[in-house]
């Protein structure tokens, strides 16, 4: 399924049926002055708190609107709290690192 985004209306093609569908989109509640190159992920912690994956800058940023801010989370790499290339953003079960519950 492909996602086209226009200047301010989304539209996907509905392959089943072979139709369109488009959804005209409102001003934006909250934003960030944060550039994202090409945004493959993103993930709500709270009301306020989101996880940004990059896969082009190869970064996971932890977005705070109410500070308004942004900061890197884990570091490029092959160890632990490192990443090769972030293209997801899933909660872990146990509560562990990544996970809403914690």
């Amino acid at each position: 399924m492909k996602l086209v985004l226009g200047a301010a209306v989304i539209v996907w093609p509905m392959v089943a049926i072979g139709q369109s569908a488009s959804v005209t989109l409102t001003k934006p509640d909250r934003s960030l002055a944060e550039p994202f190159t090409q945004v493959t992920a993103v993930r709500e912690l709270s009301a306020d708190r989101i996880l940004v994956a990059d896969s082009e800058e190869k970064t996971v940023h932890l977005a705070n609107f109410a500070a308004g801010s942004t900061k890197p989370v884990g570091r490029q790499g092959k160890g632990p709290g490192e990443y090769t290339l972030p293209l997801g953003l899933i909660p872990l079960p146990d509560g562990g690192p990544g996970s809403t519950t914690r």
